[in-house]
């Protein structure tokens, strides 16, 4: 909850007015696997990481886990995920 209070001069009540915010994340990575050998290949743009799965995982997912920000979100989970 964010509590929020208008300038003095504009004030009707001294009441505080409760304002609450709602952020969506989305979390998905598609598979990158090479659907006939299983194997993650070498992805240039992934440097200094070699795939971008190591890379959202060092510069998305392990910041928000240690930051305890999946506490705080609800979220379901996708059949891509979740195998």
């Amino acid at each position: 909850m964010i509590e929020q209070s208008l300038p003095k001069d504009l004030q009707l009540s001294p009441q505080v007015e409760q304002v609450y915010l709602c952020l969506h994340g989305h979390f998905y990575q598609p598979p990158r696997e090479d659907p006939f050998t299983n194997v993650l290949p070498l992805e240039v743009g992934a440097t200094p990481f070699t795939n971008y799965n190591e890379k959202i995982t060092a510069e998305c997912y392990r910041p928000n886990a240690e930051a305890g920000n999946f506490d705080a979100i609800s979220y379901d989970m996708g059949p891509t995920l979740a195998t």
